[in-house]
């Protein structure tokens, strides 16, 4: 994602000076570019220098789905998509779910994805998780796991 310098400062006055800056240092240690903004109150933005940088923490998502394990006779089929998170290092996703209807019964699932793993100009995560329980046709849980879509921001 393409963003200035003065879009980073709109976006902030009304949260005050102090977010701001902390803000544009952490453009500053990601892109190795000096910004210098001054933002004043009232929405009210003075430009000392501007450089329009590649800002890597975009909100994205990524797609998911799979088959749990073979428990207590069965299966379910899981589908979804994660949470929209920034694209940071080590960022991570939740997916939050239903499986599908099977042997009388479904599942609920919520669990985090691994931290990103980067490859070919994209990046996707790892994630292994289990189900709620459910009584029929006994007490039990599924486990699911496997790799989201990739990214390419």
């Amino acid at each position: 994602m393409v963003r200035a310098c003065y879009k980073d400062c709109r976006s902030y006055t009304s949260s005050g000076v102090h977010e701001i800056e902390r803000d544009l240092f952490f453009i500053r240690s990601l892109s190795g570019i000096l910004i210098s903004c001054l933002c004043n109150s009232f929405d009210a933005v003075n430009i000392k220098y501007h450089e329009v940088i590649n800002m890597p923490n975009e909100l994205h998502t990524h797609s998911f789905g799979g088959t749990t394990t073979f428990d207590s006779g069965h299966i379910h089929r899981y589908f979804g998509e994660t949470s929209a998170d920034p694209d940071r290092d080590g960022h991570i996703h939740y997916m939050t779910g239903v499986t599908t209807y099977d042997d009388g019964h479904t599942h609920n699932y919520r669990i985090p994805t691994g931290p990103a793993i980067y490859v070919n100009g994209g990046h996707y995560h790892y994630y292994r998780g289990n189900t709620s329980a459910a009584i029929i046709p006994n007490r039990h849980i599924h486990l699911l796991g496997g790799y989201t879509s990739i990214y390419r921001g």
